[in-house]
């Protein structure tokens, strides 16, 4: 059966656009990626959202098709409630019933050859969607209206005060005021993973296939990233997954031995030289969107970074080394470095 990857999956009720009546939707941004780790770009792909109430073994209560373009990163941006329905109504569903879920399936070659993405509980749904279908419900106003200062409720004014001296205005002003700071640290957060996640994949696709040269005491030493995927890797004892690629190689190629015309590859560990892998990390370990991670698998590490003008430069056991300038690939194989 054939396997490809939804690699990001950001289903954010708090993203859901606010319009004159109640928006009948709510966001959803995926990046696709096939079996081999590589995007799925310019390319149709189809998937199919189920609501699922209660249990998520339980059948669909709604259920909706989406056949759409990928970008150049392999991106999709689309609003589940707004695609072809194929069971249920959206506008009809009641999010104030019990718990919800959502099931998620993806072909990349036709509308019927889905295959299973899983399955997740939806722990939060826009509130505009569940006010509009919670049943016996009675108008409330807008929270502007009962803080306004001429404003009364059961004939007792509420106030805004700077020092609220009843209780009733001291609850009000404070869950006003924390639901405005919680609103902006939840859409800073938001952005903040959404930038990252795409500077590091935009760094690895820089990194992929080069060539970087450095002059070194005696000679040149070059480094390779000949990356492929190797899928998702437990780290730190399974706390941590990382996205491991193969093909990570120092060479160098010595001035004082003039007999010696090919590269050789670092002896970088005591017990030979093995292959490197590339790893991800999606914990804060390394915060920085333009650095990654590099093991070997005798527990050396190195740090990689992009520097504005597109050198880079490398950090691991004897120090940082700066200056390392692209170089073609067809240049490293004339010097038989492969």
């Amino acid at each position: 059966m054939k396997k490809f990857y939804i690699f990001l999956c950001l289903a954010i009720a708090a993203l859901t656009q606010l319009q004159a009546q109640t928006p009948q939707g709510f966001n959803y941004q995926a990046t696709v990626r096939n079996s081999a780790g590589d995007l799925v770009v310019s390319t149709n792909v189809y998937f199919k959202f189920n609501v699922i109430q209660d249990s998520q073994t339980a059948d669909p209560i709604f259920t909706e098709t989406h056949e759409i373009l990928t970008d150049d990163l392999g991106q999709v941006n689309l609003i589940i409630g707004q695609g072809t329905a194929n069971t249920g109504v959206f506008s009809e569903l009641d999010w104030s019933l019990g718990s919800y879920y959502l099931g998620i399936q993806l072909s990349i070659d036709g509308p019927n050859d889905y295959v299973a993405m899983g399955t997740t509980q939806l722990l939060s749904v826009p509130y505009a969607l569940y006010a509009a279908n919670s049943g016996n419900t009675t108008t409330t106003p807008n929270l502007e209206s009962v803080l306004a200062q001429s404003n009364s409720a059961n004939n007792q004014q509420i106030k805004d005060l700077q020092d609220p001296t009843e209780a009733q205005d001291a609850v009000t002003k404070n869950y006003t005021y924390s639901k405005v700071v919680v609103d902006a640290l939840i859409a800073a957060a938001v952005n903040n993973l959404h930038s990252q996640i795409n500077e590091n994949l935009n760094l690895l696709e820089f990194l992929k296939g080069k060539v970087y040269r450095k002059d070194i005491t005696n000679g040149v030493r070059y480094v390779h990233f000949d990356l492929s995927y190797l899928g998702e890797t437990p780290l730190n004892g399974g706390d941590l997954i990382g996205q491991a690629y193969s093909g990570w190689r120092f060479y160098e190629k010595q001035n004082d031995n003039p007999n010696e015309q090919a590269c050789f590859e670092v002896n970088i560990s005591n017990s030979g030289i093995e292959p490197m892998y590339l790893q991800w990390y999606t914990d804060t370990i390394i915060n920085n969107p333009l650095q990654f991670k590099l093991d070997g698998i005798y527990g050396q590490t190195w740090i990689v970074t992009k520097n504005s003008d597109d050198t880079i430069s490398i950090d691991h056991l004897s120090g940082l080394e700066d200056g390392y300038t692209e170089m073609t690939i067809e240049e490293f194989i004339e010097l038989d470095c492969l």
